[in-house]
């Protein structure tokens, strides 16, 4: 009941983002170890060591990466594949990307 509140509290709590450079491989090396990944779950990370410095709010992409990856972690319960993968396009826009070879469900009508 305290997690269904204070996640109700979050969602309608103005954020205020705070942009500043962030290093995008330590970004992802911090949310892959604050995970447990299990022995099942390969685990592909696509991010150059050299990949260019974005301006972002730190925390908050930290914290929507963990939730996709736990997301992912839980979509695999019997193991598979998770990708993280990080590319720049021919404009300089920067995708994240996080993929996973998890369950897929289908709607019933």
């Amino acid at each position: 009941m305290d997690k269904i509140v204070s996640d109700l509290q979050a969602f309608v709590r103005p954020v205020k983002v705070e942009k500043k450079p962030v290093n995008l491989k330590e970004l992802v090396d911090a949310v892959i170890s604050s995970n447990d990944i299990p022995p099942n779950i390969i685990l592909v990370t696509e991010v150059v060591d050299d990949f260019p410095q974005i301006k972002a709010d730190p925390q908050l992409l930290k914290r929507v990466l963990i939730n996709l990856v736990t997301n992912a972690l839980q979509a695999m319960p019997n193991g598979g594949k998770l990708t993280l993968k990080s590319q720049v396009n021919s404009d300089g826009q920067i995708s994240v990307t996080v993929k996973d070879t998890g369950i897929r469900y289908t709607r019933k009508n």
